[in-house]
């Protein structure tokens, strides 16, 4: 299990790898479907995946962002963190390819996975 930090810029498009939301663009890099369910395990989430989350490592300095796979529900707990299942990938928001517009400024906590 691993921790990560729920931040703020879900509702923009990426603008890269024309993907139209997140959890496009999680599918197209990770190379699977999402989960049925939200990776939240603490408790178990049994709400569908259909979001495509912008989070971080907790525990970790490396200010990456990452996309993963959530509810609804969680995806809308800014700043908030969760333990998620290690069997889904996080997938690197790669900052060169990607374009984040009117993000606004976020707390950079990084964790683990």
């Amino acid at each position: 299990m691993g921790k990560i930090k729920n931040i703020s810029g879900n509702e923009k498009k990426p603008n890269t790898h024309n993907c139209q939301t997140w959890i496009e663009y999680w599918e197209k890099q990770s190379g699977r479907k999402p989960p049925t369910f939200c990776i939240i395990s603490t408790p178990d989430c049994l709400e569908k995946a259909s979001v495509g989350a912008l989070v971080q490592k907790v525990n970790v300095t490396d200010g990456k962002w990452y996309v993963a796979p959530l509810c609804q529900t969680h995806s809308k707990h800014y700043n908030a963190e969760f333990i998620v299942y290690n069997t889904w990938p996080l997938v690197e928001i790669n900052t060169i390819e990607t374009s984040i517009e009117n993000i606004s400024e976020v707390e950079i906590i990084s964790d683990l996975i």
